[in-house]
């Protein structure tokens, strides 16, 4: 979020108790650089349903980007949004972020999605273009005959990441994961403890966009 510090931001919800948690994660995440850097935050926080279309609009900025944060993880929602704001796209410069579960929308028009610089984040994504899944995929198609599922590679992930856990001789096994330097085919290593005696989270994401009708990975 430290790119984004001279954009506008906004979040889109419905109001929803999911989607209000999930803003306040995000809110809270983007809040971080702004308190660094002494910065004024200028998120806005938009209802989709109560305050409409033409309350978005106002809070847009005409000459320069916008970016617009959708936490809704509902099927017949999601679409509506994203039509409302391709209707928007020829007077603003807009980036739509959106959640992993956006992936199995079959309602959702990947052309828009495309044209509204839509970014998503995922915990796994093995990018089909890089040369290592490439290999992977040969070796194993060429054992099994079929080409592998992203659960085949997380699992052969995890068995190495496992392994390298058990190799570095350490007892604390949390200490462990959590310095492990991880970085496989779908996913990196980044764990963290979710509290005090609970057991270990990996926080490392990957961030994904269309580009030519495609899924692009972005980051590591």
């Amino acid at each position: 979020s430290e790119h984004f510090l001279m954009d506008n931001i906004l979040t889109l919800s419905t109001g929803t108790e999911s989607e209000l948690e999930l803003d306040s994660v995000f809110r809270n995440e983007i809040n971080k650089p702004w308190k660094k850097s002494g910065m004024q935050n200028t998120v806005a926080s938009i209802n989709f349903y109560k305050d409409g279309i033409e309350k978005l609009k106002s809070k847009l900025d005409t000459g320069g980007k916008n970016i617009i944060i959708i936490p809704s993880q509902e099927d017949v929602i999601v679409p509506e949004i994203v039509e409302q704001l391709y209707s928007l796209r020829a007077d603003y410069d807009l980036t739509v972020i959106g959640l992993p579960h956006w992936e199995n929308f079959e309602t959702l028009d990947i052309e828009h999605l495309q044209n509204l610089d839509f970014h998503w984040f995922n915990s796994a994504f093995p990018d089909p273009e890089s040369e290592r899944c490439k290999s992977f995929s040969r070796n194993f198609r060429s054992r099994f005959h079929f080409m592998p599922t992203l659960i085949a590679i997380r699992g052969y992930e995890s068995v190495i990441l496992a392994s390298q856990v058990l190799l570095s001789h350490n007892q604390d096994v949390q200490k462990a994961f959590s310095t492990a330097v991880f970085d496989g085919l779908s996913f990196s290593s980044h764990f963290q403890s979710c509290c005090q005696g609970c057991g270990m989270e990996n926080h490392a994401i990957r961030i994904m966009k269309y580009e030519d009708y495609k899924i692009k990975l972005l980051t590591r």
